[in-house]
């Protein structure tokens, strides 16, 4: 997995990484068919969102103009890719543990299967005086994996497919990005409540040895703190979504297999993310199944550990420090 190391001002950030992952955000753009045309057809709603965008979190607003100045390509069209709903897989799966003196978030970040290893990277930013890492989609801003920062936070996201059609809003994509800049657990969950999201997300947030559960659709969030084990795949399942939100057979399948497999291994999270049996819904993905695992991160908060894996084997892993 490459790695890119960005400092500077918002715009000189996403400008930097725009410039490293431009023909990969070119053959991003090809595989989900975004061409100019396409996005012309969307112009006045995209005007409108960023207007919204500028006002409420200009500095994300900034990140992307960097990011299409460095691409070489049209703001509209970076800007559609952080807004739009693509198709394809989603089939992420999180494990958050908080007992017997642990504190651990294992997170899969899968997405689809046409998306290759050089279509995503870490990126350790510098900007605002703040450092953070993340994993990135060519295009996007960080934030939409997992992501850790020097305040000692650290997160994971999970798509959810939404109950109800997106309607006018912040694009998901643009508040995970403005979570990852938080100071507290506190601060990120009243990003959350501030921002009323077009669709939603599911977060898992970590500060010290606390852990929370978020679901957020539209400007409704729901917080479930970790006690114990607590797992997540791509449909909402807290009480207050539950019984209005239906979600895929694979991510519902997914998340029956790890609760089946943490019944016989409850220590080894990681062993569970690489699962590969009932295919084509495997906890894994591979090619052929829902979508493609493209990278796993354990974040290990009792010993302050991140462990970042490119793929299944765990030979070639990156080492971090929280």
């Amino acid at each position: 997995m490459k790695q890119y190391r960005l400092s500077g001002t918002p715009y000189e950030c996403g400008k930097q990484l725009g410039e490293k992952m431009a023909k990969a955000i070119r053959a991003r753009l090809a595989v989900h068919g975004i061409t100019e045309r396409r996005v012309r057809g969307h112009a006045s709603l995209l005007r409108r969102i960023d207007r919204l965008v500028r006002s409420a979190l200009p500095d994300v607003a900034e990140e992307l103009r960097g990011l299409s100045d460095g691409a070489r390509l049209p703001y509209e069209t970076i800007f559609y890719l952080n807004t739009a709903e693509l198709p394809g897989g989603h089939a992420c799966s999180s494990i958050a543990i908080t007992e017997k003196g642990r504190t651990i978030l294992a997170h899969n970040e899968d997405g689809d299967a046409r998306e290759r290893q050089g279509m995503t990277a870490l990126a350790h930013v510098k900007t605002n005086d703040r450092f953070f890492s993340a994993f990135v989609y060519a295009g996007e801003l960080p934030g939409a994996g997992f992501w850790w920062n020097d305040f000692g936070l650290f997160g994971s996201v999970n798509f959810l497919r939404p109950f109800e059609p997106p309607k006018f809003g912040i694009p998901r994509i643009m508040i995970s990005r403005a979570l990852v800049s938080a100071r507290t657990l506190r601060g990120a969950l009243a990003i959350l409540r501030r921002h009323p999201s077009a669709s939603g997300y599911h977060h898992f947030l970590g500060e010290g040895r606390r852990i929370v559960s978020v679901e957020q659709f539209r400007g409704d969030v729901s917080v479930v703190p970790v006690h114990g084990v607590y797992f997540h795949t791509n449909h909402y399942i807290h009480l207050a979504f539950r019984d209005r939100a239906g979600g895929s057979v694979g991510s519902r399948k997914r998340l029956a297999r790890i609760g089946e497999l943490l019944k016989n291994t409850p220590d080894d999270p990681i062993r569970i993310l690489f699962d590969t049996k009932q295919r084509p819904h495997a906890v894994y993905c591979q090619n052929g199944d829902d979508s493609q695992t493209l990278s796993t991160v354990l974040f290990d908060a009792s010993n302050r550990r991140i462990t970042v894996y490119p793929s299944r084997s765990k030979i070639g892993v990156h080492r971090f420090s929280l």
